[in-house]
């Protein structure tokens, strides 16, 4: 990657939506491990910690078309698709294989979930499949989304997005197993639930420069615009009026962009992107990857406060998926398990003003 192609902003967004997705299943391993012991002030606080950490799948994979788009605008390279095969898709078929067999206490069990884990969407890994759609919409689409007023394109994309997740935020599912998981995990696999990040993402690639002139002009106001929409989120979560518990809720949808935009702004305001965001960046793939075993494996702890014990989860999970993949670096081959760290390009360099 050379340095024309590269965008500070992206390192910020990739590196704190990484730390949010692990942070909203180290909640999860929290509450599983000391919800009868737990108080009300303690359950609400971790409660509201996972809802706010949220957006941290769907601005993830908004980059993925940002990069694209940017990256790419007058269509894919040739072996696009085959290097993408190699270090995207090979490691989710391992990686969601290999959890399915950690988490399993039998064969029968573990088969079935490998299954799942692979075709419909059952493990953290489920992101992939979805940046895989993005990147045969970008190649079909690319051509006919520059032509097109961004506006218009943003209003249609936004409309399919909150009509697809809005049906199964606000229905029940039919009877059966099948209906049931469909609206429980299943449904995330639809491409109407994300096209509006994808269309998002485009246009905020292929208007970087312009974006980027703007987001210098924003005033520090711009944190109310995420803050009011997490208020909003809590309180239809409070008055139970959509129960949706996971980043695929309609209200996720504007706190989501906020997130970006308040990032991108934060990005603007420093001097340089910190090592520690660059190495989280770097590393963030493997983290979402790896973090799900090693909370599978910490040990309950009760001696500690339940929130003391979330946090620590969620730092042993960061550190454990890059020490896994520091040491598997040097194992032939290892890129079809955990695939390769992302490029990072300079270490705390200072950041360019133009």
């Amino acid at each position: 990657m050379n340095n024309k192609k590269v965008i500070d902003e992206v390192f910020w967004i990739r590196a704190v939506s990484c730390l949010a997705v692990v942070m909203v299943h180290a909640v999860y391993k929290g509450l599983e491990q000391n919800g009868p012991h737990v108080s009300q002030v303690e359950e609400y606080i971790l409660i509201a910690v996972r809802f706010a950490a949220f957006f941290g799948t769907p601005a993830f994979i908004f980059i993925s078309e940002l990069l694209l788009a940017y990256a790419y605008p007058r269509g894919l390279p040739r072996g696009f698709f085959r290097k993408r095969v190699i270090f995207l898709l090979a490691p989710f078929i391992s990686i969601s294989v290999l959890y399915a067999i950690a988490a399993a206490s039998t064969w029968q069990e573990a088969g079935r979930n490998a299954l799942l884990n692979v075709f419909a969407g059952n493990f953290t890994t489920y992101f992939i499949l979805v940046i895989f759609q993005f990147y045969i919409l970008h190649m079909l689409f690319h051509r006919l989304l520059a032509r097109c007023n961004p506006w218009l394109m943003l209003t249609i994309a936004l409309m399919m997005t909150v009509s697809y997740l809005g049906y199964f935020n606000l229905t029940e599912p039919p009877p059966g197993d099948v209906w049931a998981y469909i609206w429980n995990r299943g449904h995330w696999l639809g491409i109407p639930g994300w096209v509006f990040y994808f269309v998002l993402g485009y246009y905020a690639g292929a208007s970087y420069d312009v974006i980027k002139q703007r987001l210098r002009k924003m005033k520090p106001w711009v944190i109310v615009f995420p803050l009011g929409s997490l208020l909003l989120v809590f309180l239809l979560v409070r008055f139970e009026i959509i129960d949706t518990v996971s980043s695929k809720r309609i209200d996720n949808i504007a706190y989501t962009v906020g997130m970006i935009v308040l990032l991108a702004w934060i990005a603007q305001r420093v001097t340089r992107v910190p090592a520690f965001i660059l190495t989280i960046s770097a590393y963030s793939f493997q983290i979402y990857l790896l973090h799900r075993f090693i909370l599978l494996w910490l040990p309950h702890m009760e001696a500690l406060p339940i929130i003391v014990y979330t946090l620590l989860a969620a730092v042993l999970a960061v550190l454990g998926s890059m020490l896994i993949t520091f040491l598997l670096g040097f194992v032939p081959g290892s890129y079809y398990i955990i695939g390769k760290k992302l490029p990072v390009p300079y270490r705390s360099r200072p950041i360019e003003r133009k």
